[in-house]
């Protein structure tokens, strides 16, 4: 099935869905008791964007309030259709430690950060995004939320250049605190900081 073929429909169904796009089974385990639920999981969302090319998110880990998706690029060619699964170069937060072994204080909504406290992320690149999504489609961008108890988290902007998502904008609020603060207003990170950052491991979510 042709999905940027007008003349054809969309897949329906997950199992329609996989085999278009070949996605393995450490993204399906993830998923699998909702699958195995029959309430009509699908888990799949599609995007035709400005440019005719395509993208579709698929959800393959599931939490309380975010969730890990991956996400293909669809591209129609003389030769066929060319499926891509994106990588993105993502930001993790490195705890400082207030005492040996501590760093969870941080964390504790009624400890005070020290006003000199550097903020450092490693950076990562992984095919899944943890959080919550979102596509704009005439800019070419993709937006991940991942967010903590509505209080702290990590924002990025992911801009489609080449057909390969780049960072535009990564905002975060580290230590998570009893009162909201709109992610608009979290602290922006520039690409000149975020080029100073170490390399890290893949987080296990």
């Amino acid at each position: 099935c042709d999905v940027l073929n007008k003349e054809k429909p969309l897949p329906e169904t997950r199992a329609e869905w996989r085999e278009l796009l070949k996605w393995g089974d450490d993204c399906e385990s993830g998923v699998t008791r909702i699958v195995n639920a029959d309430v009509g999981f699908v888990g799949v969302t599609y995007y035709l964007l400005l440019d005719s090319s395509s993208l579709v998110s698929v959800v393959c880990r599931t939490g309380t309030s975010n969730q890990g998706e991956i996400v293909f690029r669809l591209v129609k060619t003389s030769l066929g259709q060319q499926v891509e699964l994106l990588d993105f170069q993502q930001f993790r937060f490195i705890e400082p430690e207030i005492e040996p072994g501590q760093a969870e204080g941080f964390f504790d909504p009624n400890i005070e950060v020290p006003p000199d406290t550097v903020d450092l992320f490693y950076k990562y690149t992984d095919k899944l995004l943890w959080g919550n999504l979102t596509v704009n489609t005439e800019n070419m961008t993709i937006t991940n939320q991942n967010v903590f108890a509505q209080s702290c988290g990590e924002y990025t902007v992911y801009k489609l250049v080449q057909g390969k998502p780049q960072v535009v904008e990564f905002r975060a609020r580290p230590y998570c605190r009893a009162f909201f603060v709109p992610v608009k207003k979290w602290k922006l990170y520039s690409q000149i900081a975020r080029k100073k950052w170490p390399s890290g491991p893949v987080p296990d979510y």
